[in-house]
């Protein structure tokens, strides 16, 4: 059986979810401002890409802002009702999180397979609908949790968050949550490989007789997929980590670093995916990024 954290080794815990929160709310910040700024994402997939970010910022400062606050200063507060929010914030954050992933997965799929209906599917209309589609569904599923019965709080014998001990915690957990999320990975997991498996028809065909710039669209259309692709891998290993791979250990901060760090670094390492992928963020400069996406915020409304 693993050891509780005592109160020393909670402060340690509490102060790396700290530190890696606040890195990652930092990192996804200058991710929603760099895509509002560099001219080559285009609406849809910029909108996608932000709603991503949006949801791994929320969830990086739920962590750094709510989570290690409390455990440095009133651990026993987590297990309050109102302490208990922050495990309900935290699954609107991630809903919101597999459902961008999804939207994005079916995006860079409609580019390969419907390159001419693409502007259609998603114009500005349609992206906005479906980007908020995504958080009305996200917020209605975590709708249960304002059950006591059914909450997902924050334990600090074990540094991570768990679903309570009750019928309605178990089936919540594992039929909104665990089942939610498999399906959804599931998901987005066909639908990558239809659109690899397209890119690769596609590439066979050849180029020559393509014009320059369908050529240069073509290629960073890839290399979004490739992006998502990268991000999807990265959502797979947090969901393994997580629910499979932190049951085998016995040591407790293996189990911390499988399942909260885990989560908080995941999320911070998508952000860097996108950057990784996207030189013209990257060159870009912290001011520049705030004072360009000031001045044109309204591209995205």
């Amino acid at each position: 059986m693993t050891r509780p954290f005592d109160g020393t080794e909670q402060t340690a815990a509490a102060i790396v979810i700290l530190v890696t929160g606040a890195i990652g709310v930092f990192i996804n910040l200058f991710v929603i401002l760099g895509v509002t700024k560099a001219q080559h994402f285009g609406a849809a997939f910029g909108k996608i890409c932000i709603s991503q970010s949006i949801a791994n910022c929320g969830n990086a400062f739920v962590f750094s802002c709510l989570v290690a606050p409390i455990s440095l200063i009133n651990p026993d507060f987590h297990s309050t009702y109102w302490g208990a929010r922050c495990g309900q914030v935290l699954i609107i954050f991630w809903n919101g999180s597999i459902f961008s992933h999804l939207l994005t997965a079916l995006n860079r799929f409609s580019v390969i397979y419907f390159p001419t209906k693409y502007a259609r599917l998603f114009d500005k209309r349609n992206t906005s609908i479906a980007v908020t589609m995504i958080w009305v569904i996200a917020i209605g599923q975590a709708s249960a949790y304002f059950d006591y019965r059914c909450t997902f709080q924050f334990e600090t014998s074990s540094m991570t968050f768990t679903f309570v001990k009750t019928a309605c915690g178990t089936v919540v957990g594992t039929f909104l949550d665990f089942y939610l999320s498999l399906m959804v990975i599931g998901t987005v997991s066909v639908v990558d490989l239809l659109t690899l498996l397209g890119i690769r028809l596609m590439n066979k065909k050849g180029t020559a007789t393509d014009e320059a710039e369908k050529s240069r669209r073509r290629k960073r259309e890839i290399r979004f997929f490739f992006q998502a692709f990268a991000q999807a891998i990265i959502f797979v290993t947090e969901l393994v980590l997580y629910f499979y791979l932190s049951t085998f250990p016995e040591n407790k901060w293996s189990r911390f670093a499988m399942t909260t760090f885990a989560w908080i670094f995941m999320q911070t390492l998508d952000a860097s995916v996108v950057l990784l992928f996207n030189k013209e963020i990257r060159s870009l400069k912290w001011r520049s990024v705030v004072v360009s996406a000031l001045s044109s915020s309204n591209q995205y409304s």
